[in-house]
């Protein structure tokens, strides 16, 4: 279950009462097809998160949620991965898990996982990257992470903290295997710094990670293969 594509009120349209029931209707039929649990991604604003929550406690539904960070460590409508851990506590219906998916690579990605875990969440976290960075090639959109960088970003996003991992955008059945593999054969190790993933994975798309701590990492110039 994506975003509504609707700014919500009061900068745009959309209330969390109108989002909420949105989220109803889709749970009901997610729900009326089989599903044992709903995932909610690429939402940026935390009233939309929350209608969310809203909606799929209406149908009764056990979910997972993750938000988007593309913007200097921040969603597209300002919030920190510090300020998403506050928002699944405040919620009447939280979600089973929650973290982040899609974005603007996986260094980026990891960088706010780690600020999700220094944040000490009560939930498991969720790290669900793009394999690698989009480019516009010939009329189509491809991605270009290979299938050794998402089995190194998997490993990374365990030693993390992440508790389920997966892929986002350009994610292949080939990523995948490729992932599992490096999960299943690599030892568990300590949290990585984030000069560590980016060394591997290519640099970020911005020196903040929207902490307002020192940078760290480089900014991205060029990624690897």
């Amino acid at each position: 279950m994506g975003p509504t594509g609707e700014i919500m009120a009061p900068l745009g349209p959309l209330t969390i009462e109108s989002a909420a029931q949105m989220f109803e209707e889709q749970a009901r039929g997610l729900l009326a097809g089989g599903a044992d649990v709903l995932w909610v991604e690429t939402i940026s604003a935390p009233e939309e998160f929350a209608a969310a929550a809203l909606g799929i406690s209406r149908a009764g539904a056990s979910w997972c949620g993750t938000m988007s960070f593309d913007t200097a460590g921040r969603t597209m409508m300002g919030l920190t991965s510090a300020d998403m851990v506050a928002l699944v506590e405040t919620l009447d219906h939280p979600p089973l898990a929650f973290g982040a998916n899609c974005g603007v690579g996986a260094s980026d990605l990891l960088r706010t996982v780690l600020g999700f875990t220094a944040a000490g969440p009560r939930r498991p976290v969720i790290a669900k990257g793009n394999a690698g960075i989009p480019k516009f090639s010939e009329g189509r959109i491809t991605y270009d992470g290979t299938p050794e960088l998402m089995a190194d970003y998997a490993v990374f996003a365990r030693d993390c903290g992440a508790r389920i991992i997966g892929g986002c955008c350009g994610t292949t059945p080939e990523h995948l295997r490729a992932m599992r593999a490096a999960l299943e054969a690599t030892p568990r190790g300590p949290a990585p710094d984030i000069d560590e993933v980016t060394a591997r994975l290519g640099g970020l798309s911005s020196a903040s990670d929207g902490l307002g701590g020192a940078a760290a990492g480089r900014e991205r110039k060029r990624r690897r293969g």
